[in-house]
């Protein structure tokens, strides 16, 4: 099992109660645990409140005798969502990943056809960009913006041109703006 098997969640106005209620959730989990020989990695607990009424609330949660504080974002399943969902960390790490690839691409731009840069792109950098988009999509535009730069920065390289406007070459590439996509539609192959 690996750390984003389980997961557990709560709901309410009440940050005691929910606190309350994770506990005893969490001592019925560790039992389970225990009673199927399985070994947990406490020090992998972590606790995030999402859109806490307090971003002071220091909040924490003690199971087993230990001490889980709150953090202000968890990655899960490849996402980072933090406290707000404004998904700035994430998009940050997003638009580092794809920059470094398509710095490669860029270094390929006079090696190789359009095609093979077309298909290295849609292969190997928007994979990244459309990976759980529908989490992270309404995101503030700014945000969503830098998703964007990195996209037209890559099409560009693929078509070899800075005089052509984005949006023709997004159409020549079959593609739509990177962070509407969710609100459009998906092209699949």
């Amino acid at each position: 099992m690996y750390a984003d098997d389980h997961q557990l969640y709560t709901v309410g106005c009440n940050a005691n109660a929910m606190k309350a209620h994770l506990q005893l959730e969490a001592a019925k989990a560790l039992a389970w645990y225990d009673d199927n020989y399985l070994m947990v990695n406490q020090d992998k607990f972590q606790l995030l409140m999402i859109n806490p009424h307090n971003d002071d609330d220091r909040t924490s949660l003690t199971i087993n005798a230990d001490v889980i504080e709150r953090s202000g974002d968890n990655s899960l399943l490849g996402v980072n969502i933090d406290q707000h969902l404004v998904f700035r960390k994430h998009i940050s790490e997003l638009c580092k990943k794809t920059s470094q690839r398509v710095g490669v691409l860029s270094r390929l731009r006079t090696l190789i056809p359009k095609e093979a840069k077309l298909l290295l792109y849609k292969s190997s950098i928007l994979l990244y960009l459309t990976y759980c988009h529908l989490i992270w999509h309404f995101c503030k535009a700014s945000v969503a913006r830098k998703v964007e730069r990195v996209q037209k920065r890559a099409v560009r390289i693929v078509y070899n041109t800075h005089s052509v406007e984005y949006s023709n070459l997004l159409n020549r590439a079959n593609l739509y703006v990177a962070y509407k996509i969710g609100v459009y539609r998906i092209s699949l192959p």
